[in-house]
């Protein structure tokens, strides 16, 4: 893993790691812009500001204390902790892990599976592609569609 020195990193980027054990592959990625949003094609671990971020081709860790505002996409994995801030994300191509206290309120879709951990709150998730497993007091109340079985380790909230 190579983190890349604050003097390297643009505004947009603070607080961001590339994990990527190539440096030119991971400055590179954090480079590459189009438009106005920012784009990512490989992996990142959050735990700042990264304002302009607006799709993650890979794996994402968002870490307590991140905010990607401008982030509508992730290709990959998501993990969400509680804290991390992703208000504008609709889609999840891989697998999410909503930690306790995870809030992700546009998010409409995940593509594979769904770990829900307590306290996890997606108002707005509609399909889930994959298994679910949604632990006690993980909120889903617009979940109409689960591709996989669906697995509750006790009652949950919504759904």
């Amino acid at each position: 893993r190579y983190t890349l020195d604050q003097d390297v990193l643009p505004a947009w980027a603070e607080g961001v790691e590339a994990a990527d054990t190539c440096e030119r592959r991971a400055r590179e990625a954090l480079k590459r812009r189009l438009g106005d949003g920012v784009v990512i094609e490989g992996n990142l671990e959050v735990m700042g500001k990264a304002t302009a971020l607006t799709s993650v081709g890979g794996n994402l860790s968002a870490r307590k204390g991140a905010r990607l505002p401008a982030l509508t996409s992730v290709g990959g994995n998501l993990s969400a902790y509680e804290g991390a801030s992703l208000p504008a994300l609709t889609s999840v191509g891989g697998d999410l892990y909503a930690y306790e206290g995870a809030r992700l309120p546009a998010l409409t879709s995940v593509g594979w599976d769904l770990d829900a951990r307590e306290g996890a709150s997606l108002p707005a998730l509609t399909s889930v592609g994959g298994y679910l497993d949604a632990y006690e007091g993980a909120s889903l109340p617009a979940l109409t569609s689960v591709g996989g079985k669906p697995w509750t380790r006790a009652p949950q909230k919504g759904a």
